[in-house]
C-alpha cells in the first residue's frame, strides 16, 4: 500500500493518493493500529475533499465508520458542525 501511495505522489495522481491513503488507514485500523491510521485517514480525506471527489469521500467515510465501530475505537470521521 505504501508503494502505491508513493507512486501516486510521484506521478501527482491526487485522487488515487487520497483513496489509497484512506484505504491504508482502514487496513491499519483493522490491525488495531489506530494511532498510525489517524494521520493517513486525515491526509487522504483532505486530498479527496480538496479535489472535489465527493463520491470517494462518501464511500470512504462510510467504510471508515463501519471499521471504527468494528474495531471498537472512536470514530475517525470528523462530525459536521451543527447548524444553528
Amino acid at each position: 500500500m505504501r508503494e502505491a501511495i508513493q507512486i501516486h505522489v510521484a506521478v501527482r495522481n491526487r485522487r488515487f493518493e487520497g483513496v489509497h491513503r484512506c484505504a491504508h488507514a482502514l487496513a491499519l485500523l483493522s490491525l488495531g493500529r489506530a494511532a498510525e491510521a489517524a494521520p493517513q485517514w486525515s491526509r487522504g480525506l483532505a486530498i479527496l475533499k480538496e479535489i472535489g471527489d465527493a463520491d470517494s469521500v462518501e464511500r470512504m467515510t462510510g467504510e471508515m465508520r463501519v471499521t471504527c465501530r468494528e474495531a471498537g475505537v472512536r470514530d475517525l470521521v470528523p462530525q459536521a458542525p451543527e447548524s444553528t
